[in-house]
Parts: structure tokens; sequence; C-alpha cells
């Protein structure tokens, strides 16, 4: 009797162990899949992902394939499922670091925090330029933009023609994000405009007799007369003058 609870003793402790060996197998493939680094760049490098609006997970694990920026696909395509990723892709540009879990990658591309593109412009005379520079900084194509900021509605809105509506363009250097639309660049111009055309500005205006559109003419075409700040108010004067 003794000899048969004493088997089954054995037989116990026996698979307590391989249970425990077995767990830490599991925990340990888990632990590799979730918090093992997973983006592999060359000296601490960084790299840009930029995903399409519209664009699915497929898409968006045939450009980490491509760019061989993961150790471990099946990893990241099992922690992406396990988080809901797959279903939630979010477009948008990304900057993966060398060293990040599928952990760490997939928290940061399902919530959508993205790096803001810097999008400067000046010495612009046309809206096709503009579009043009634009366009290589947003996801917005060149032609989407003039086909909103030509909108009939708009301008009027801004009491604008097709002549001049680079007007509503204010030269600085703007932060926004890579999937910015031509609809939201437009709305973001338009609160620029009228944030600058503050009530001092326009009473200034008043006082030299020149509407918005006739002073932001002027300033475009010092600008491309001289690039030293001291000779722009002498060249400014002259044409104002004329």
């Amino acid at each position: 009797m003794n000899k048969k609870k004493s088997g089954i003793k054995r037989i116990l402790i026996f698979t307590a162990v391989g249970l425990f060996i077995v767990a830490l197998i599991v925990g340990w493939n888990i632990y590799s899949m979730v918090l093992v680094p997973n983006i592999q760049l060359q000296n601490n490098a960084t790299e840009d992902l930029y995903i399409p609006t519209g664009a699915g997970f497929s898409v968006v694990l045939d450009s980490l394939k491509s760019r061989n920026l993961l150790r471990d696909v099946e990893s990241f395509e099992w922690v992406a499922d396990r988080m809901n990723y797959i279903e939630r892709v979010k477009p948008g540009k990304y900057l993966l670091k060398s060293g990040m879990n599928n952990k760490e990658l997939v928290t940061m591309l399902r919530s959508g925090k993205q790096v803001p593109v810097k999008v400067t412009f000046n010495n612009l005379r046309t809206l096709e330029q503009f579009a043009g520079r634009v366009s290589k900084l947003i996801e917005a194509d060149s032609a989407s933009v003039v086909s909103v900021f030509q909108n009939d509605s708009l301008l009027q809105k801004n009491n604008l023609n097709i002549y001049n509506s680079v007007s509503i363009l204010i030269p600085n250097t703007y932060e926004m994000y890579w999937n910015t639309s031509s609809e939201k660049l437009y709305e973001r111009m338009n609160k620029e405009f009228h944030r600058f055309w503050n009530e001092k500005r326009n009473t200034r205006l008043k006082e030299i007799q020149l509407n918005q559109q006739e002073v932001m003419v002027i300033a475009s075409i010092v600008e491309q007369e001289t690039r030293r700040d001291s000779e722009k108010p002498v060249v400014a004067g002259v044409y104002v003058n004329r």
C-alpha cells in the first residue's frame, strides 16, 4: 500500500515538474514574442514608416518585411493580433527606433502616435509652386491641393479668386501630420491666415491704403529682390510708393 502511495506521489511530482517546465517554456516564448527587441536597424539608427490612408494590416506588414526591419515577422503578427491592431490600422508617419520590441511597436502604431513633419515655404508666387512643395512633405498630392485651394466657395469666403488665391498662404514653418489631407491643409492655412491678419495689422493696412492681397504680393517680390532683412524695408518702400 505504501509502495502504491509512493508511486502515485512520484507521478504527481514528475507531473508537477513537467507542467512547471512547460509553463516556463510557454512563458519564455510569450516573453520573447512580446518584450524582446524585434526592430533591427544598423548603428542604432531610426527609420520612418509611412502608412497610407486606407491601408490595412497587410500593407503595414509588407512594408516592414520588404525593408527587413523585423527580426521575427511571426512574433510581430502574433502580438498585433493579440493587441487588436490588425483591425485598427491608423495612417501616418511613424518613427521606428532600433531595439523596439513588439509591444512598443504595436502600441505606437495602434495609438496613432505619429511624428509631425515640418512644412516650410516662402517666396512663392503661384499656388502650383506651393502645391508642388507641400505635396513632397505630406500625403496629399499637388493636384488635390490646387483643386481645394481654388474651390469657388472657399475663395468667395475669403474674398479671393484663382489669380490671388496664393494670398491665403502666410510664409512660415508649420508642423502637421504626414497624412494631412488637402481639405485639412486648407483649414490650417486659413486659420493661420486669419491669425496673422489680426486687428492691429488690418488697422495698419488702412493707414498705408493697401489691402491684404497687395501686401502679400509686395512681400513676395521683396523676398525675391533681397535676402537681407536690413534691405527689405527699403525695397518694400520703393514698391509701396510707386
